[in-house]
């Protein structure tokens, strides 16, 4: 951005004044000056001059380093020879981001007001479109139920399953971090609970959020990282069925890349599930630039993972999960019990169009097959829900809302859920893994029926 001078400026003419060349400057003078920035981390090697404004910057770093003094301080008052192991890995794993986040808000304290005084004189659109983040409730970017849910929380909280210490520890360093208000006092992280921050829950959860980074965004539910490890999902209408799916897998096998369930709670209809970061990015924005070669090779890797989850023993349930099977297109149906796939086929049929007439129903019931396999499916494996490292290598599986017990061509046809008609570069088809990708009758089917259902 270019300063705003303070001497007069004559109006353009339309045609460019030649440059008078001036005096050179002394040698000991810059010729080509760069403006310094202070960074909360050099404070001893800083050139400008003092500004009242550091005071503050300063006060929230020292709050950071304050809130890990203050647990260490109460967990040795209780019990001098207390282990810390605990105590100490929990801390290892938020302050970082805490520290870099707070140095992060020092540094935009200092420079924002700088520029906006340079910058007085030019219109305020292209600034403020320009600052719109993607966290910002009145981005247009996003939905409606979006808005919604990143707004400051209040009302009613409902836990759903255990908060981890992990995920305690963030929220009540969150609020020893902030320096511009007095912060109530919590136990320390070997004593937190959620009842002992029940009460600031919703406050907290708010100061989180607005310091997050909103990672990615879908029918209404928003997915914001709130630390260097760890990120929150959040939307009304959440389906909490994924919870249990994920530790039901990661309590029989270690091979299928999932993330662990952190806990989940509810501020009146909104709801807020924790789960560790997956390092990397979607398969859907790393496909189009992927050779023949690396989707074959990515292609195979995912056989190896679907048939390890295959391996996994069925628990003792009806089809779906919790009694619910669901089939998620325009939108979600729901129906259960199901203990069968005869109930399951005729679930898929049971809400069809208004001048479909019965003997077409019948015609199209005798083609679906009841005696398929019954599998652990993800139910909505598709690029979205891949993530990849820089090496193209599988980092984790996410989504799983859809996931549960399910007939095993189930898998293979949801799996072509965002595969479009209309776009000649989408070959995800070409790649889907043979295990599951063998079903082109259970497929065509399926495109038929849903010609003739409310879906």
């Amino acid at each position: 951005m270019v300063p705003v001078s303070s001497s007069p400026v004559a109006a353009p003419t339309g045609r460019k004044r030649p440059l008078e060349p001036g005096p050179d400057p002394p040698e000991h003078v810059d010729k080509h000056p760069r403006t310094e920035i202070f960074t909360p981390s050099d404070g001893a090697s800083r050139k400008h001059n003092p500004d009242p404004r550091d005071g503050d910057c300063l006060r929230r770093l020292h709050a950071v380093n304050r809130s890990v003094m203050c647990m260490l301080e109460g967990a040795l008052n209780r019990d001098p020879n207390t282990d810390l192991t605990t105590l100490l890995k929990t801390h290892a794993q938020v302050y970082p981001s805490r520290r870099k986040r707070a140095e992060e808000r020092a540094l935009k304290a200092l420079t924002t007001p700088l520029l906006r005084r340079k910058s007085t004189s030019q219109p305020e659109t292209a600034s403020a479109s320009a600052s719109c983040t993607s966290r910002d409730p009145s981005n247009p970017r996003l939905s409606r139920e979006a808005k919604r849910a990143l707004q400051a929380p209040s009302g009613t909280l409902k836990i759903v399953k255990s908060l981890a210490p992990s995920v305690l520890a963030l929220l009540v360093s969150t609020n020893l971090a902030d320096a511009t208000t007095e912060s109530p006092k919590f136990p320390s992280t070997e004593s937190l609970c959620i009842e002992s921050i029940e009460s600031e829950l919703p406050r907290l959860m708010g100061r989180l959020i607005a310091e997050g980074e909103v990672l990615r965004h879908i029918s209404g539910k928003v997915v914001v990282r709130v630390s260097d490890s760890m990120v929150v999902k959040l939307g009304t209408d959440m389906d909490f069925d994924q919870m249990e799916i994920l530790s039901y897998v990661l309590q029989h096998t270690k091979k299928v890349p999932v993330p662990e369930p952190l806990g989940a709670f509810k501020i009146e209809d909104v709801s807020y599930v924790f789960m560790p970061r997956i390092e990397g990015t979607t398969l859907e924005m790393r496909w189009p630039t992927m050779t023949k070669e690396e989707k074959c090779t990515l292609r195979d890797s995912l056989e190896v993972i679907l048939k390890e989850l295959r391996q996994i023993p069925l628990p003792n349930c009806n089809l779906g999960w919790n009694d619910r099977c669901k089939d998620s297109r325009w939108y979600t149906r729901q129906s259960g019990p199901i203990v069968s796939e005869k109930e399951f086929n005729d679930f898929l049929l049971s809400s069809p169009l208004p001048r479909t007439t019965k003997s077409y129903l019948e015609m199209m019931r005798s083609r679906l097959r009841d005696d398929h396999q019954i599998v652990l499916t993800h139910g909505n494996l598709n690029p979205r829900n891949i993530m990849v490292r820089e090496d193209l290598t599988i980092a984790g599986l996410i989504g799983w809302e859809m996931g549960g017990l399910y007939p095993e061509y189930w898998e293979g046809i949801k799996a072509l859920n965002t595969f479009s008609a209309t776009d000649p570069g989408d070959d995800w088809w070409e790649y889907i893994p043979q295990s599951i990708g063998l079903y082109h009758t259970e497929w065509a089917i399926d495109r038929q029926l849903e010609t003739i259902v409310r879906c």
